[in-house]
């Protein structure tokens, strides 16, 4: 299609449309003077050559291929085109805006777990009795809800080996000291003695002398930290003179004899026989509690030979007391209580 550049802004435009004003700078081809030809007022520098191949031209011969006119109407052009463009942009625009470029979806929040480095344990070569250590097994994998994050708990110790005594003393007195024993420990006394004496059990240390038979038992010291007490003495008498507590347990076989418990003394005050969750089974035909039974979780069973008999001091709180007949055909039991709790319980046992 033919075009003619504007007078005023030099945008090409169709042949026929002179008359009428430009749209970019609304100039008539009549408003303004006619510009003047390229050709008539030629450039400084349009004698020189397009190569070194035309140097031998003179200067009054324009070189072959050489337009003024053509550039001057590309740079026109571009220019109108640009003016066309920042025009549009002023004008009012019925056109929808972009829809809306959708971002991530909302990610739910991170839980932080703080990291905490757990050292293990180095076992040692072996113990003080020349024992070499059990190796530690490995425990579960705890999973942090959450994080996918797993933590390993620290490797369990393990437990000291157990001791076992062998005692053949049935004319003298043979004593236990708990330090012969770690926290945590268990000791095996098997044989005969006259009387077996132990000063005392506690943090989780383990006496079972249910296999050693002797004629009197006594425990001088304290009972406590989840020790556990197992004694043996067919007819004769189990003494005990320290408070039973801490979740502690004492199990007594004396089926033809006594099970004493003193009311403790620390001082110038006495303090109950049991207390703290502290547990008593006792198989005897004399059961006296000389000293209260008190506290929550503090239990007593009795098993009480035939016409046998259970003297209670005291039962504190909600501490509970049961018994019960050695044989069905056993007479009736002798129950002596002196003082009684509201909240404290005792029963024969079903």
């Amino acid at each position: 299609m033919a075009t003619v550049d504007c007078p005023g802004c030099g945008l090409p435009r169709p042949m026929g449309q002179e008359d009428q004003p430009c749209p970019v700078c609304e100039a008539g081809v009549h408003d303004l003077p006619a510009a003047p030809r390229a050709d008539d007022a030629p450039l400084p520098f349009a004698h020189l050559p397009a190569d070194n191949a035309q140097l031998h031209h003179t200067a009054g011969e324009a070189p072959p291929g050489h337009r003024p006119g053509v550039i001057a109407a590309v740079f026109g052009f571009a220019a109108g085109a640009v003016a066309v463009l920042a025009v549009q942009g002023l004008l009012p625009s019925n056109a929808s805006p972009p829809a809306a470029v959708p971002g991530p979806p909302p990610t739910s929040p991170v839980a932080v777990v703080a990291a905490v480095q757990v050292e293990p344990i180095p076992p040692a070569d072996t113990d003080a009795n020349g024992a070499e250590p059990v190796a530690a097994t490995p425990g579960p994998t705890a999973v942090v809800a959450g994080s996918g994050l797993e933590v390993a708990p620290p490797p369990r110790v393990p437990r000291p080996p157990t001791l076992v005594i062998e005692v053949d003393q049935p004319e003298e007195t043979v004593n236990f000291p708990s330090s012969l024993l770690k926290p945590g420990q268990t000791a095996v006394v098997r044989g005969r003695a006259k009387i077996f004496s132990v000063s005392g059990l506690e943090n989780g240390r383990t006496l079972d002398a249910s296999g050693l038979v002797a004629e009197k038992v006594t425990v001088t010291g304290l009972i406590d930290g989840g020790s556990v007490l197992t004694v043996y003495a067919p007819k004769g008498v189990v003494s005990i003179g320290g408070p039973v507590t801490g979740g502690a347990s004492v199990t007594a076989l004396v089926p033809g004899g006594e099970f004493l418990f003193s009311r403790p003394h620390y001082g110038d005050r006495t303090v109950p026989s049991l207390k703290g969750d502290a547990r008593v089974t006792v198989t005897a035909k004399l059961v006296d509690f000389r000293g209260e039974v008190e506290g929550k979780g503090t239990r007593v069973l009795a098993t009480l030979a035939d016409g046998g008999t259970l003297k209670l001091y005291g039962v504190r709180d909600t501490a509970v007391v049961e018994y019960r007949k050695s044989k069905p055909g056993d007479g009736a039991p002798n129950i002596d209580v002196r003082q009684r709790d509201p909240g404290a319980t005792v029963r024969r046992a079903e």
